[in-house]
Parts: structure tokens; C-alpha cells; sequence
């Protein structure tokens, strides 16, 4: 278990793993230093990578409605389905 400290604003986009980045980790007062267990991400991407087997396996099913969760005006949001547009899901991750 280490505890790494990033800043927000210069490592933001420093890939801690395959699908995860410092940036989904940032703490939501929004301050800079942003601090992650390295095990964290390690995890994580772990258990996507479990749930992607199991879903190519047949043992469990794909989200039906695919949802995004996004920020805004300090509050958090969340669309369903056909409420995300391409366009769209590319603004919220950036």
C-alpha cells in the first residue's frame, strides 16, 4: 500500500492503469494534490477486467442502459441510455 500524491493540474491525464487515469480520482472540492493508493487503480482494473470475462463467458449480462456519471455546477449528474449522444460522452470524460 503506497500513497502516491499527483497534481490535478500538471498529472491529470497520467494513465495510473489501462482504463484509469489520475484525473477519475480528484477529490471533489477540487482541490490540486490528488493523493491514490497505487493498489487502488491496480484493483480496479482488476475487478474490469474480471467483469468483462464473466460477461464474454455468458455468466453474467451487459448493462442494459449504459450510464454516465458527470459533473456539474458542484453537483453530479447522471444519463442513461439513449440520453448520451457520442458527442456528448466524449465532453463529459475531458
Amino acid at each position: 500500500m503506497a500513497l502516491q500524491a499527483y497534481s490535478l493540474a500538471r498529472d491529470g491525464s497520467t494513465a495510473l492503469s489501462p482504463h484509469f487515469c489520475v484525473r477519475e480520482f480528484r477529490c471533489k472540492d477540487g482541490s490540486d494534490p490528488v493523493f491514490i493508493d497505487t493498489a487502488l487503480a491496480e484493483l480496479l482494473e482488476r475487478i474490469r477486467e474480471e467483469k468483462q470475462r464473466l460477461i464474454k463467458e455468458g455468466k453474467i449480462k451487459k448493462d442494459k442502459h449504459e450510464s454516465v456519471i458527470f459533473r456539474r455546477d458542484n453537483s453530479h449528474y447522471e444519463k442513461r441510455g439513449s440520453e448520451i449522444n457520442h458527442r456528448e460522452r466524449y465532453q463529459l470524460f475531458v
